[in-house]
Parts: C-alpha cells; sequence; structure tokens
C-alpha cells in the first residue's frame, strides 16, 4: 500500500456501504450470493444486485447498508464487484448515512478477521484499498462499524488512519487491534476531525490504557462506548479516570455496560465524573460478570453521582437493593432512570423510593421499572407519584410479575388503586407499556378513563395480557376508534 498516510492517496477508489442497527444475526449467512453479503437497511431486502443497482442510481431508499464477511462461502462479493471501476456509486452517494462491516464465520465463537487478512474466500489487500477509498470520498457517510474486526498490522492501521479529517464521519466502531490506537490518534485528533462518537469492546486494560493516552486532552469526543468489556480492573478505570478529568474533556455519554466494574472501579470511575460534564451513563449488566459492586459501592457512587450534572442513568439488570434505592433517590437531576430487572429490591423499598422521589420533586421524563418485584404496596406508592407529576412522557411497567416471593406480583385490587390514582391526574404520557401483567377484564375500564384523559399519548402496549377476554377488550374499542385519537395500538 503506497503512502496510505497521504489520504488524498487513497481516494482514487470508490464505495462504502452503511449499516444502523441491523445487526448480522438478522441474515442468513448462508445466503447463495456468496461469502460477502451486501443487505441493505430497508431490512431483509437481500438482493446484492438490486441493492448495487439502487446504489448507482443513488436511491434516497438506502441509507444504510451491512456488508456480512464469512469464511464459509466459497463465492467472495468482492471478487464479484469491482469497488475500484464502479465504486462512484457509494463515493458520489449523497443518501448514504450507516456502514457496518461485519466478520462472521458462523460459529458460536467466531474466528476474528484481521484487516488485510489474505485466504480463503478473504478480499486481497488491493480490494480493501479499493474498497476503502471509496469511504474516503464519501461525503455523507456518519457511521461507521466494524465488528469482529482486528487492526494488527501496519496495512490496517493505515487503511484506519485514512479516515482522518473525513468529512461527515461522527460515529466508529473498531473491535481492536495492535496499530489501532496510533491510527486512531491520528483520526481523532485531526484538525477537521468531526467524530463524536466511539466504541471499543473488548479492549482490556491494556487497550483501553491506549486508547486514554489518544484521549487525553481530547475535546471533540461526546460518547465513549466501552461495553462488553469485562476484563478491565482499578488499572484501567485509572486511565480513564485520567482523561475525565481533563480540563479539555468534553464527554457527555459514557456506555459501561458489561463491564464487571467493582466497587473500587465504581469509586474511581465516580470521583473523576464528580464535576465532569457527563449526563449519560450506562451501567447496565454488571451483576453478571464476575465482579460486580456491592450494596455500600452502589450508595458510594450515587453519592458521587449527585454531584454531577447526570440525566440518564440506566441500571438495568442489577444488584441493587432498598438501602441502594433510597440513596438512588436523592440524585435530583435525573430525567432518564432505566431500572428494569433489579432483583433485589423489594415492595417495600420501592414503596420507599416513589415516596422519596414524591417529596423531592422529581423531574423524569423517562422511567423503566420492567420486571421488578413491586407488588401492590409499591404500586400504589407509584401511582401517588405519577398523580402529582407532570413531566413524564414514558413509562415502561412490562411484566411486573414474579412468582418467587409472596407480594411481589401486582394484583388486580394493585393495578385498581393505580388507575384510581390516576383519574384526575396531570399526567401526560406520550409512550406507556403495560405488557405481560396479568390485567383483567375488571381493570381495562378503569384504564380506559385514566387514557381517556391523556390526549398526548401516542404508543400503548397491552400485549400478552392473557386474562383479557374479548368482553373486556371492547372497553378499550370506542377509546381507539377516537376522531381525535393518534395512538400507534401495538
Amino acid at each position: 500500500m503506497e503512502d496510505t498516510n497521504n489520504r488524498d492517496d487513497l481516494i482514487e477508489n470508490d464505495d462504502n456501504n452503511v449499516n444502523d442497527n441491523i445487526d448480522s444475526e438478522d441474515h442468513d449467512s448462508d445466503d447463495e450470493e456468496g461469502g460477502y453479503h451486501l443487505f441493505d437497511e430497508s431490512h431483509y431486502n437481500y438482493g446484492k444486485l438490486d441493492t448495487i443497482e439502487k446504489l448507482k442510481e443513488n436511491s434516497p431508499s438506502i441509507t444504510g447498508l451491512d456488508i456480512e464477511l464469512s469464511r464459509n462461502v466459497s463465492k467472495c462479493f468482492f471478487n464479484s464487484f469491482d469497488w475500484k471501476k464502479d465504486g462512484y456509486c457509494v463515493s458520489n452517494n449523497t443518501h448514504l448515512k450507516r456502514l457496518l462491516i461485519n466478520h462472521n464465520d458462523g460459529r458460536l465463537h467466531a474466528q476474528r478477521y484481521f484487516l488485510g487478512e489474505q485466504g480463503h474466500s478473504l478480499p486481497t489487500r488491493q480490494q480493501l484499498q479499493d474498497f476503502f477509498s471509496c469511504i474516503y470520498r464519501n461525503s455523507s457517510i456518519m457511521e461507521l462499524k466494524l465488528r469482529g474486526i482486528d487492526v494488527s498490522d501496519e496495512f490496517g492501521g493505515d487503511l484506519i488512519e485514512g479516515l482522518a479529517g473525513h468529512p461527515s464521519l461522527t460515529t466508529l466502531e473498531i473491535s481492536k487491534g495492535r496499530t489501532l490506537f496510533k491510527a486512531l490518534g491520528k483520526v481523532l485528533n485531526h484538525e477537521k476531525s468531526i467524530l463524536k462518537d466511539f466504541c471499543l469492546p473488548g479492549c482490556g486494560d491494556e487497550g483501553l490504557g491506549a486508547l486514554c493516552d489518544v484521549l487525553v486532552g481530547n475535546s471533540t469526543l461526546k460518547k465513549l462506548d466501552l461495553g462488553d468489556n469485562d476484563t478491565i480492573t482499578s488499572v484501567g478505570w485509572r486511565a480513564l479516570s485520567t482523561v475525565i478529568q481533563h480540563p479539555n474533556c468534553k464527554l457527555i455519554e459514557l456506555d459501561l455496560h458489561n463491564t464487571g466494574i467493582n466497587d473500587e472501579g465504581a469509586d474511581i470511575l465516580g470521583s473523576a465524573l464528580s464535576g465532569s460534564s457527563l449526563k449519560v451513563l450506562n451501567l447496565g449488566w454488571s451483576y453478571m460478570r464476575r465482579h460486580s459492586i456491592s450494596s455500600e459501592g452502589w450508595q458510594t457512587l450515587f453519592g458521587q453521582l449527585s454531584q454531577t450534572p447526570i440525566q440518564n442513568l440506566n441500571l438495568e439488570s442489577n444488584q441493587i437493593d432498598d438501602s441502594d434505592l433510597a440513596k438512588l433517590a436523592t440524585i435530583g437531576t435525573l430525567k432518564s432512570l432505566g431500572l428494569k430487572g433489579m432483583k433485589s429490591s423489594t415492595p417495600a423499598g420501592w414503596s420507599s423510593f416513589f415516596h422519596s422521589l414524591q417529596r423531592r420533586g422529581t423531574q423524569l421524563v423517562k422511567l423503566d421499572i420492567s420486571r421488578n418485584c413491586i407488588g401492590d404496596v409499591g404500586i400504589q406508592a407509584l401511582g401517588s407519584l405519577l398523580s402529582n407529576t407532570s413531566t413524564l412522557r414514558t413509562l415502561m411497567m412490562f411484566t411486573m410479575l414474579n412468582t418467587e416471593w409472596s407480594g411481589c406480583s401486582i394484583t388486580a385490587q394493585g393495578w385498581i388503586a393505580l388507575f384510581n390514582l390516576l383519574q384526575d391526574s396531570n399526567l401526560g404520557l406520550t409512550k406507556l407499556s403495560l405488557d405481560s401483567n396479568n390485567i383483567e377484564d375488571e381493570e381495562l375500564p378503569l384504564l380506559v378513563r385514566t387514557l381517556s384523559n391523556m390526549s398526548s399519548l401516542r404508543c400503548l402496549s397491552l400485549s400478552r395480557n392473557d386474562l383479557v377476554t374479548p368482553t373486556g377488550w371492547l372497553a378499550l374499542s370506542d377509546y381507539l376508534q377516537s376522531p381525535n385519537l393518534f395512538i400507534k395500538k401495538t
């Protein structure tokens, strides 16, 4: 590869493909088209040739693409299309926004692909250079995600370095690699860089330390996703804290789901966040890893977060108990709170939590308390909170059932109490989910009466409430047929 440090030298080829949230498992890796499948974002439109034609037409119907690489298929997509000759369909495209290049060899523990590695059904280095040159030329691509792909030699590093100064790229996801961070530093710190969102799964302490060396002093990055890193220790968390505490740091969102963070890591993180600009923090699923945060650790962290401008906090599926909930209620800046699947909290703890939020005057806009042991005592406290708040717009309460402990499930009496409390409230929900809650015929008229006073509602989900009979569903018919209703029935 000649002088790949010079971005202009690499722009002699064309094409790029984009994908937003289309995961590789959504598609059949054994598709007859061959080992390099091309899917457009219009979901399950598998026609490779049709997609190419749409690209050549600069069709606005394709704003995202997924190229899937597989070692298990004999035909090679890169051998069936000349990106250097016909890559103008991507280079000059003005509608492509998202590109996902995903390596999937069809096995549970997939073999990683090293960018530039050559072999059976894999693209040659020249094909990759031609393909990436298409990316460099395009000025509409905003998201580029390389999954299951390592950057571990100079060739791969040069390909990534060619993204430096890209005019539209704001989101980048790369797994890892020995040469990644040198190249990434030139991309992130380029004077024309507009990169705001970076994701690095599976990095560990060494990778995180190398990334932090690049990020210290960076003022353009707004979101950092380190999710699915369960090997980070205090060494990695200290490196990250150095980045966060730097006066130039402008991080607003930090995603740490599935990181296995423990008390020491949480304390290091919480101390670094005090006084930071962070507003969004995801700590979901920490309990599933080898190490987890204890009750004392959660309370310390919540105390530290109360000194930050945090607005969006996701704590899904963690071992948070009643005393931790009480400390959580002291964070007064929260507008979005994800508390789905709190396995250690009891109805009494939830009741105290809701009462505390009511006393403090919560400004929550979104609340997810699905899959929790709230019980009738907790649901009544929630009703009291909701009847005295006007800010909440999204309420997720699906599968509020639990057969393990007595008093955990919400009974018919609990739902009736909730709906009665909301009859004259000023609640202005736009989205309400009550799926899988064993709601019965008796409760539906009360729910309808509540919803009738909620002209803002746009999305209502009541699926899998199997105890409701056709007679019960009739209670919704007049409401759903109202000419003034713009609700999405789900």
